[in-house]
């Protein structure tokens, strides 16, 4: 019935992750900047070859409002390029540069139509991520969508490569569907994939707010927002997640008002949708000089090349001290960074804000004259505080503050010369209090030094909000050590 109809095999075969990423996996690298072939187009749009690596952010799909990814926050990137203009071109220290969408240029450039056998309607089900789960009443669902108008016959279920992995693809063939998906999100070819899809039906319909609704608009094809998409339950598989959270939870239809242009089943595309939809798209606005773009990535290229370089000296030069390192002791910093610690806290009175099972702590000690170790041991699991003085017996320098951390703060006041910063980073409040805290005990001229700058977006948030209290002056990606400017 449809020629892009996959089999089980088939789906389950394009939805696995392409061997090319599985090195930037195995690096624990953000993968945004590859997301549904962004990367492959954007090569093809500013002339950027394949064996450069990208050292800049691409947005990965189409935001409704003037929202920011933050997972471009947590790449050590200067610039993002972005589909549609927002408010602001700078974002906390990453300047924002207006592109046409990468998909629109490909439908343009391969001049992609509608089939002239088209049929039926293609059906994008509510997803999540493969970090975040939903559960919605998936049955009541299907019985919706069996019960379309005659016209709107057959369904081709195009499914987001996240649910074919978690194995909810099998719902849909029990019940007798057409099943398709564009594949796994990181394969260069999702786009031709995705547009092979679109050209071969009549309508569109999805049972929440994507960036296919869109995509099919602008394609030519009619889409109405239908079926049940109450959203049950929403689960957390990653941590580093916590942030995307709350989109997952919402009726993004009904707060940014999509649902007023396409809540209604149709089979034309009215002059308001189209209107709308232009408009999130920013087709009206006038886009950055493409050669000037290009200019500019191979100009991060080359910056990128020296941070390298400068990355490579630092570490060579931090292996004199691994004679310090304490072995066994569970942490989440790599050698390098608690290299960079121990460096930092020769013959110095330091603070560390987040101590867990002393790894660090004992390190410090080694080679500090004494160490302030605060934590707020209860936000662990169970037993850490215990191994953590077990850890620590043997040393007389270290001085441990068990308490929240607001109390902590209240009652500290001693001035010290180095403050590490590696406690909760789950807020933007949470990791400016800290960071505040910090400047505050520090003498002119101290160290401040902070973890996770690549985990969550906050950390680099908060340091540009300090730019002026702070000069950096190592080159760790996920490690910041700064000079405290004079008060």
């Amino acid at each position: 019935m449809f020629d892009c109809a996959l089999s089980k095999s088939e789906l389950e075969k394009i939805c696995e992750f392409p061997n090319y990423i599985k090195k930037y996996q195995e690096r624990d690298e953000d993968l945004t900047r590859f997301a549904y072939s962004n990367a492959y187009v954007i090569r093809k749009m500013f002339l950027y070859p394949k064996f450069f690596e990208i050292y800049f952010g691409i947005e990965h799909g189409i935001t409704i409002n003037d929202e920011i990814l933050k997972e471009d926050i947590i790449q050590d990137i200067d610039i993002a390029l972005y589909g549609r203009k927002r408010k602001k071109d700078n974002y906390y220290g990453i300047k924002l540069i207006n592109i046409e969408y990468p998909f629109l240029f490909y439908k343009r450039k391969f001049n992609i139509k509608q089939k002239k056998n088209a049929k039926g309607t293609i059906v994008f089900p509510m997803h999540a991520s493969l970090h975040i789960s939903r559960e919605y009443d998936i049955y009541s669902y299907i019985k919706e969508l069996k019960n379309l108008p005659k016209e709107f016959h057959p369904l081709l279920i195009c499914l987001h490569y996240s649910d074919v992995l978690k194995g909810h693809h099998h719902i849909w063939y029990d019940e007798g569907f057409y099943v398709t998906s564009a594949g796994n999100g990181y394969r260069e070819d999702f786009v031709k994939r995705f547009y092979k899809i679109l050209s071969s039906v009549k309508y569109a319909t999805a049972n929440e707010t994507t960036s296919s609704l869109f995509y099919a608009v602008d394609f030519g094809i009619p889409f109405f927002l239908y079926g049940n998409r109450k959203v049950k339950d929403v689960k957390l598989h990653s941590v580093a997640e916590k942030y995307a959270l709350n989109n997952y939870k919402m009726d993004l239809a009904k707060k940014y008002g999509v649902e007023k242009y396409f809540n209604k089943i149709t089979t034309t595309i009215s002059k308001e949708q189209k209107e709308y939809v232009d408009k999130v798209l920013g087709k009206d606005e006038k886009k950055t000089n493409r050669l000037y773009v290009s200019l500019i990535l191979y100009r991060e290229w080359i910056k990128a090349q020296i941070k390298k370089i400068k990355r490579f000296i630092e570490v060579t030069k931090l292996k004199k001290y691994s004679k310090y390192l304490t072995q066994g002791i569970l942490t989440h910093m790599t050698k390098e960074e608690q290299l960079s610690l121990i460096k930092y806290a020769i013959n110095k009175e330091v603070v560390e804000i987040g101590s867990f099972l002393g790894a660090n702590t004992v390190n410090i000690a080694k080679v500090a004259k004494k160490i302030y170790a605060l934590d707020n041991w209860n936000r662990h699991f169970e037993g850490v505080f215990l191994e953590f003085k077990k850890n620590i017996e043997n040393y007389n320098n270290i001085f441990v503050f068990n308490n929240t951390f607001d109390n902590i703060y209240r009652n500290f006041f001693q001035k010290v010369d180095v403050v590490i910063v590696d406690g909760e980073h789950d807020t933007l409040e949470h990791v400016c209090r800290d960071v505040n805290f910090a400047l505050k005990i520090l003498k002119n001229k101290g160290i401040l030094i902070i973890h996770h700058l690549r985990w969550t977006p906050f950390v680099k948030m908060c340091l540009w909000e300090k730019r002026n209290k702070v000069k950096r002056i190592n080159n760790l990606e996920n490690l910041f050590v700064g000079v405290k400017v004079e008060d």
